[in-house]
């Protein structure tokens, strides 16, 4: 590894906050927009008063989730409070549905609490899940970077499964989203807010160095590039890991490539004004072109002036070799799209979710970008407009 290559530290863990079981549906809109925003809170919380403790220990603070007076100490909630009457040092948040956070201050199972020690409280009926979330993310954000300060920041993003226990420092998990692989299409507003509030956190703490470990649909993998593109003020080196057969390698964001090794064909349509665009890299023509042209015969076919299909003169999977070459397709990625003079480009696309970020960087002042998702690889269906 040379002086140019990321430091990336694999057993690196990424924050988690222990949040209150409840069953209340308002506590689950909370784990789940911390979740996709890079806090880890478990799906399924244990109710032993060890794991509880360990799990504490182990995380970034503990969030108060209450709505009830009433604790009793073999409760989870119980556990933690003694947690924190033991340890005034833990972070703590305290978030409030439906009783009052004085009532809370003067009842007798929450006296002992160091509410001097709070970090911030919450009502949620004048908070909504979404508010309370981005607070935490930008509070236990800043603490992490006060007290750690990486030379290399690394962000997972997950939307296939859940986030792993190490990998990375912040695990972006929207496997909320997804089942059977498939991606609920109400799921990308969501991850596209979630991605600006991270990058406003990275942003504003002048972080600049970044890795990116994209797990991720497509469309994911282009919001996260598109967030973080080449005009945004933010890290000066970043790099996107590529895992292939097991083995991952990494590719420099910033690599200045010319060499991209594609041909082009085109098909002239002239019946409407969009353009498609059709990437085979991960596949060969042959497997990817069929649902392409399904979908476009049942769904686009009067709305298409011209399509365009970029793979490489033998129709055969095409392997990137280097950061230069997934550098050189980014540059030649935009180059195509700011020459389409089209309202509306649609993209499919096989490719790595490594280069599908990489595209994601070149996306400022281009048309609308009409993003799709392969549903159990046999058809297309359209996911996200991302625009830039």
């Amino acid at each position: 590894m040379n002086q140019f290559e990321p430091i990336y530290h694999a057993e690196s863990r990424p924050l988690s906050l222990w949040l209150a079981p409840n069953s209340k549906p308002a506590r689950e809109d909370l784990a789940r927009e911390c979740r996709v925003r890079g806090l880890v809170i478990d799906r399924d919380p244990s109710q032993a008063a060890s794991a509880i403790r360990e799990h504490i220990a182990a995380s970034e603070g503990v969030v108060l989730y209450l709505n009830s007076l009433k604790v009793s100490v073999d409760q989870p909630l119980g556990v933690a409070i003694l947690y924190l009457q033991q340890h005034p040092e833990t972070p703590w948040w305290l978030v409030c549905d439906g009783i009052e956070i004085a009532e809370v201050r003067e009842a007798e199972s929450f006296q002992y609490l160091a509410f001097d020690q709070l970090q911030q409280s919450w009502q949620l009926d004048q908070h909504s899940p979404v508010q309370i979330a981005q607070a935490l993310l930008k509070l236990v954000f800043q603490r992490f970077m006060r007290q750690n300060a990486p030379s290399w920041l690394s962000l997972l993003a997950t939307t296939q499964t859940a986030a792993p226990a190490k990998g990375a420092h912040l695990a972006l998990d929207w496997s909320d989203w997804t089942q059977d692989y498939a991606i609920d299409n109400a799921a990308w507003p969501v991850i596209q807010q979630a991605l600006i509030d991270v990058k406003n956190v990275i942003v504003g703490q002048a972080i600049e160095r970044l890795l990116i470990l994209p797990q991720v649909h497509l469309t994911a993998a282009l919001l996260i590039g598109a967030t973080f593109n080449t005009r945004v003020d933010g890290p000066t080196q970043m790099w996107v890991s590529n895992r292939f057969n097991n083995a991952l390698t990494w590719w420099n964001c910033n690599a200045q490539g010319t060499a991209h090794g594609l041909k082009t064909q085109t098909s002239m349509l002239n019946q409407g004004q969009a353009v498609s665009m059709e990437w085979a890299i991960t596949q060969p023509v042959a497997k990817v072109i069929q649902p392409i042209e399904r979908y476009i015969e049942r769904q686009l076919q009067q709305q298409l002036k011209q399509r365009n299909l970029y793979a490489k003169a033998d129709q055969q999977r095409f392997d990137i070799e280097s950061s230069l070459q997934a550098s050189a397709l980014a540059h030649f990625f935009r180059s195509e799209l700011l020459a389409q003079a089209s309202p509306l480009v649609h993209l499919f696309a096989a490719m790595p979710a490594a280069l599908a970020v990489c595209f994601g960087r070149q996306l400022n002042a281009c048309p609308p970008l009409q993003c799709y998702e392969l549903k159990g690889y046999t058809d297309y269906e359209p996911s996200w407009i991302i625009r830039v």
